[in-house]
């Protein structure tokens, strides 16, 4: 295995796609997102998003870990209230 150097000013900010539950209709906050590593066997998916302002992501689950860390703003997970550096990992399948 080898080192992987990921520079985020080489990756282009996307929008979600249509069919993304958490797709924000007119009017509401837009997520938008970089794809810095893409999935692949044996290393993780990598990623850096950019919800705005009152952002509401309905409960879901996720087939893999994820580990969130919050570089700017706030985040409510639940009773949790999370500010930059802090970090939340969310274990696969949980909703």
């Amino acid at each position: 295995m080898s080192v992987t150097v990921i520079r985020d000013a080489e990756s282009d900010w996307r929008e979600v796609s249509g069919d993304w539950p958490g797709k924000a209709k007119a009017g509401e906050p837009r997520v938008l997102y970089k794809m810095l590593l893409p999935m692949a066997p044996g290393r993780p998916n990598v990623q850096r998003s950019r919800y705005e302002p009152h952002h509401f992501e309905p409960p879901h689950s996720h087939p893999e870990d994820e580990v969130i860390y919050l570089l700017a703003g706030g985040l409510t997970f639940g009773s949790e209230v999370l500010g930059v550096g802090d970090a939340l990992f969310v274990p696969k399948d949980t909703r």
